[in-house]
């Protein structure tokens, strides 16, 4: 009877965690993203190489040229979502991990407490076609050291 009880206890578990948000958001999440801002378009490229990991590439498209400025990646460690940048002009690039502190069906948010800035990333998908991104020191709710980061599947053009 112990073993029927914790197979559906761990049958539970799964189905719960899997309906949390989790693999729904980074699903979203996939593809091209692009933010402009003061003559800058920053993109974000986000690839599925498994079940709930995607990699991903931040670039900075500057007078027509495109310079990778940080690797990214999203995956399960120990059952929780990881945020894990490597920013190539930090940290002498080495990478930092974040850990999944909140997930809702269209929202994800990473936390790094021992990190200088930011210690919160905040990924919002608002629809199909545009996601705000957040960055912070914490507590967020608190935090005045924060930027908004408005990201579109659409690509901008910059007016120069």
């Amino acid at each position: 009877m112990k073993s029927v009880l914790k197979y559906f206890f761990l049958t539970a578990m799964v189905i719960l965690t899997s309906c949390q948000g989790g693999p729904g958001i980074l699903k979203s999440i996939e593809g091209n993203w692009y933010c402009a801002s003061e003559g800058v378009i920053r993109k974000e490229t986000w690839e599925a190489v498994g079940k709930g990991h995607l990699t991903g590439v931040g670039y900075k498209i500057e007078q027509g040229v495109e310079s990778v400025e940080e690797y990214l990646e999203l995956k399960n460690v120990e059952g929780k979502l990881t945020y894990i940048a490597s920013v190539i002009k930090q940290n002498d690039g080495k990478p930092v991990s974040f850990s999944e502190t909140s997930v809702t069906a269209n929202s994800i948010t990473f936390e790094n407490p021992a990190h200088d800035f930011p210690q919160f990333i905040s990924y919002e998908i608002i629809d199909a076609a545009n996601m705000k991104v957040t960055i912070g020191k914490l507590p967020i709710t608190e935090s005045s050291d924060k930027y908004e980061f408005h990201f579109s599947k659409n690509t901008p053009e910059i007016q120069n």
